[in-house]
């Protein structure tokens, strides 16, 4: 249900995606045993879609996110403001400062 209303909202255009490179694929998420990455434009309706598809999630699954545990980056061009209100939005106030993860860049 996660990975299917993630799809949903990209191919409905409400959230974006990132792009490495131009010759593969974007990327919107990754999904690992018990973490998983949500790539999205940096906006405040872009991060609600996403926290509103968690939500579905937790409602369904019964697990529950612990939002204590959980942190987020941005890209060094991000506007402090954006970033606070982003923070904000999700519920989120760790900021992320990992250059890698399980040795992906």
């Amino acid at each position: 249900m996660l990975i299917a209303n993630i799809r949903k909202a990209k191919q409905g255009k409400l959230i974006t995606s990132i792009k490495v490179a131009a010759s593969i694929p974007s990327v919107s998420h990754l999904l690992f045993t018990d973490d998983s990455l949500f790539f999205c434009k940096a906006d405040k309706d872009h991060c609600g879609i996403i926290l509103g598809i968690l939500k579905q999630y937790e409602a369904v699954s019964g697990q529950m996110i612990n939002f204590a545990k959980s942190s987020i980056q941005f890209r060094h061009k991000v506007d402090k403001a954006i970033k606070a209100e982003i923070k904000s939005t999700l519920a989120i106030h760790n900021i992320g400062g990992m250059r890698s993860y399980f040795g992906l860049p």
